[in-house]
């Protein structure tokens, strides 16, 4: 029996002297980060990146060792930098918690299916935004979360993280929606009336060769003084400066924002029909931009008023894709 007692004190002690090499820190994590992806109902955030005082171990790390407010952690890796990388690395001060992709919202489903709304809204389209108006602007989404690390942790030299207290992502990171430029083009033969607009020039864009350019143009619900909401009301804008695609296809993009109704159902259109031509003029001067390879796309209101353009600038572009308009 006392054989048996000391065993385990003895075992006890190995464990404790084993653990000593262990230290617990209350308040390891420095900073916080949510990144944001664009889908096709909005932006949402993707990744939550949790950034530690020393570098963390890899095979340390799991889902289950982490939650967030509302969402579901996929995928927890570690990694050398702020962002992304689907690879990850084997250690690093940075821990990128994947998170599941939300549902996505079917707009065209009517909230109020009893009031007959949608019905009045279709009919003969006399119920649509009004040419000139400033619409509904909605403010941009809120691209923020709730992190707790609820596990344990291992840095590589041997100390052990335990729970946090929940902390606020403090930054934000909008992969493909940071490298469009946003800019104010001025149009001098209408009596220098602006329009906003974003830019995406090719990452190794060369003077000396020629490239298409891709103008999308914005639905009336996202009519908004807000420049960047064109970019991040769905793919639209964006699908075409993914990395994917500007690697088989690289191309100029250019996104304007509205902030008033531009094009109504009755086939009315405002002088934002031909400022946004002389704008795409305007940059064809500043950039090396193949004319023969001008396309637009647009939805809605932006889809009929390239109609309109189609009609009026019959040799302008090379390719419209039309959706979702009359």
């Amino acid at each position: 029996m006392k054989s048996k007692k000391w065993q385990t004190l003895a075992a006890a002690i190995f464990c404790c002297l084993s653990l000593g090499n262990l230290s617990y820190a209350a308040t390891p994590i420095k900073d916080c980060t949510a990144t944001a992806k664009v889908t096709g109902d909005g932006e949402h955030v993707a990744d939550v990146i949790v950034q530690y005082d020393q570098p963390i171990t890899a095979s340390s790390v799991s889902p289950d060792d982490y939650s967030i407010d509302g969402r579901t952690i996929e995928r927890a890796y570690t990694n050398t930098t702020d962002s992304p990388s689907p690879a990850g690395t084997a250690s690093g001060s940075y821990v990128v918690l994947q998170l599941k992709d939300l549902p996505l919202t079917d707009s065209s489903v009517d909230p109020h299916p009893e009031d007959g709304s949608m019905e009045k809204r279709q009919s003969l389209g006399h119920n649509g935004p009004q040419l000139g108006s400033h619409g509904n602007p909605q403010p941009l989404p809120v691209i923020k979360a709730t992190v707790s690390q609820t596990g344990l942790v291992k840095t590589t030299t041997g100390s052990l993280y335990g729970p946090s207290a929940p902390q606020e992502t403090t930054k934000v990171r909008e992969p493909i929606v940071e490298d469009f430029q946003q800019r104010v083009f001025t149009d001098e033969t209408q009596q220098n009336a602006t329009l906003k607009y974003n830019l995406y020039i090719p990452a190794h864009y060369d003077s000396h060769k020629k490239y298409p350019l891709v103008l999308f143009m914005h639905d009336a619900g996202t009519v908004s003084p807000e420049i960047k909401a064109t970019l991040v009301q769905g793919l639209g804008a964006v699908t075409f400066t993914s990395p994917e695609w500007q690697a088989k296809h690289p191309c100029f993009v250019l996104a304007p924002q509205y902030d008033t109704i531009i094009g109504d159902d009755n086939y009315q259109y405002g002088p934002e029909l031909d400022r946004t031509i002389h704008l795409v003029q305007h940059l064809c001067r500043q950039y090396s931009i193949d004319t023969d390879r001008i396309y637009n796309t647009g939805q809605s209101m932006g889809g009929m008023t390239f109609i309109a353009m189609d009609v009026k600038y019959p040799d302008f572009f090379a390719g419209s894709y039309l959706v979702a308009c009359k």
